[in-house]
């Protein structure tokens, strides 16, 4: 998807348009981005950008000097970056969306190999090799579970601990500990 820009003082001028004018002017900026036409508006389109269309509506965009009649079409004045306007060009689109595409596709490759290297057993299953229980279910021994998985240190969970830990790294902004009332 490309965006339309249009400058916050487009509408000064803009404003000596009629409404109709100004409406087909920004549709045609729109159109031209989503066909990537670099500013060339067909004359087969107009009706379609604007339900009721006239000859005389696209005339006074060509006296305001907004567009230019070309054999088959308009021309927006000024449409480009490099010419004066606020539009990107086709080849800088195309570029832009093909860099797009090739960061995402690293991202994603670079996330697919974490993904792939990252075994983590789930909660579940620490628990259970964790206690060391045999599954009545299929007999197997977890002891012998949790000697192959030998998953890793559970995160700590005592709070002072955690509190102590906060208020050190954090000396200008410590907690209370439970029970102790505010510190100083």
């Amino acid at each position: 998807m490309s965006w339309c820009y249009l400058s916050d003082t487009a509408n000064e001028d803009l404003w000596s348009l009629s409404d109709s004018a100004h409406r087909l002017y920004v549709a045609g900026l729109v159109e031209c981005n989503r066909s990537l036409s670099d500013g060339y508006v067909p004359i087969s389109r107009l009706p379609a950008l604007m339900p009721g269309y006239k000859q005389e509506i696209s005339d006074e965009l060509v006296r305001a000097g907004y567009w230019r009649l070309t054999a088959d079409g308009y021309q927006v004045v000024h449409y480009l970056r490099d010419d004066g306007g606020w539009q990107y060009s086709r080849e800088e689109v195309e570029k832009h969306r093909a860099d797009a595409r090739k960061r995402q596709a690293a991202h994603r490759g670079r996330l697919n190999l974490r993904q792939a290297n990252h075994v983590r057993p789930s909660r579940v299953t620490s628990r259970v090799v964790s206690l060391g229980n045999t599954d009545t279910n299929t007999n197997t021994d977890r002891s012998s579970l949790r000697d192959s998985l030998k998953p890793s240190d559970p995160p700590k969970s005592d709070f002072g601990e955690r509190v102590r830990a906060w208020n050190e790294a954090h000396p200008h902004d410590p907690v209370p500990f439970p029970g102790e009332g505010t510190r100083a």
